[in-house]
Parts: C-alpha cells; sequence; structure tokens
C-alpha cells in the first residue's frame, strides 16, 4: 500500500496474512530467501570453483538473476541509492570470493 493510493488491502486483511505468518518483503535486509540464494550460491561455488553464475544459468535460472540483483544492489549502495545490500552482506559475498566486476 503506498500512501494517498487507493486500495483493497484493508486493515483486517492486513491482520489476517500477518496472523498466518506473510512475508510482506521477500528481499528485504533481514531476509530468510536471501540467505537461501546465498547458500545456494556456496555450494555451487564448492562444485565449479568460483562465483560467476551466468545470468540465463540452466540448472538454476534464479541463482542467476540474483547473482545479478546482488551486482546491481552492491552499485546502487555506493552510490549511496536505496539498496538491500549491507555490509554484512558484501562481506558475507566477500567471504566466499564473488566477484563483483565480473566483465
Amino acid at each position: 500500500m503506498k500512501i494517498g493510493k487507493s486500495s483493497t488491502l484493508t486493515a483486517k486483511r492486513t491482520r489476517l496474512l500477518e496472523d498466518i505468518g506473510f512475508t510482506w518483503n521477500v528481499y528485504g535486509k533481514n531476509s530468510q530467501m536471501w540467505m537461501d540464494h546465498y547458500i545456494e550460491l556456496k555450494r555451487f561455488k564448492d562444485q565449479v570453483g568460483r562465483c560467476i553464475v551466468p545470468v540465463k544459468f540452466e540448472k538454476n535460472p534464479s541463482l542467476g538473476t540474483w547473482v545479478a540483483t546482488q551486482h546491481k544492489h552492491y552499485k546502487y549502495m555506493v552510490q549511496g541509492k536505496p539498496s538491500i545490500m549491507t555490509k554484512e552482506r558484501v562481506q558475507l559475498l566477500n567471504d566466499i570470493g564473488f566477484v563483483w566486476e565480473a566483465r
């Protein structure tokens, strides 16, 4: 819901969704989904020996997209723009040899 915009999502509906554990921001700064992809990347590195994943990685398309998203949000963070990237995430990625400039 955006302020000033009409929505069918009422406070009651919001509360009902929250009561069943609905996740509002799956890519937020404390996201389990982010950590799940990070673990997938670690597995990929263990198998392949590097963290460079093609954007259109046939065996796991979502991993390639996720890696590209990390590059994009790292650039946003460096530029001072809104980003899901945090210093902690940068450190986790650096710890496994993430390549920030893959070109």
